[in-house]
């Protein structure tokens, strides 16, 4: 009975040596397939997360950079808002002394206002009718000039254009004759040509 005991314990000994062999097997196959993912894993975390503090630091800076320009352009607003109240102050003295001085208003532009001081500085006129006058005149003529330039520069470009044309006409005639001496010169070879076959054929004796 001890006998058969012993063999019992023994068996059970070798069997659970082999699960316990088994499971170890497992347990190592399991680690060697785990952990290169791991690492892989671990790896790529690691990058990810410097990646995404890179971008963290990017974004700061591009933040940054446009609180700056927020700024910028926030001072360049204000800036042309004084200037803008400053405009409006001039365009107002300006009107009361075209009012107190009884300036025509429909005249309150740079050149008049240039014109009448050289014709007031030269003796030209007294008042404002007769600077009106002048002025009128005078813008009348500058119309007139100006038109007849830009008519002789339609007329210079008109010029241009048939001189460009008579040329073209000129180089398509000159294809014309060329082509036409070239089909005179083909239609005489092939005549030739046709001559000479003639003849080749007449000198050939006829089979009996």
């Amino acid at each position: 009975m001890a006998f058969f005991s012993a063999i019992y314990v023994t068996e059970t000994h070798n069997i659970v040596t082999a699960v316990f062999s088994t499971l170890l097997g497992i347990v190592i196959g399991v680690l060697i397939f785990i952990t290169p993912c791991a690492l892989t894993a671990g790896l790529a975390y690691l990058k990810i997360r410097k990646v995404n503090g890179q971008l963290i630091d990017e974004n700061e800076e591009i933040e940054v950079r446009n609180e700056d320009c927020r700024a910028r352009n926030q001072n360049l607003v204000n800036q042309c808002a004084k200037l803008k109240q400053e405009i409006q102050g001039l365009q107002r003295q300006v009107v009361e002394a075209v009012n107190e001085m009884g300036y025509p208003p429909d005249y309150v532009c740079l050149d008049a206002v240039r014109f009448f001081i050289h014709a007031l500085r030269n003796g030209r006129a007294d008042d404002f009718r007769r600077l009106i006058d002048l002025y009128e005149d005078h813008s009348y003529h500058q119309q007139m000039v100006n038109g007849q330039r830009q008519l002789a520069g339609l007329m210079n470009q008109q010029i241009y254009n048939q001189q460009q044309m008579t040329q073209l006409l000129r180089y398509s005639n000159g294809l014309s004759a060329a082509n036409l001496a070239a089909q005179i010169q083909t239609h005489a070879e092939v005549r030739a040509l046709n001559d000479n076959v003639s003849n080749l054929a007449a000198c050939i004796p006829a089979k009996s």
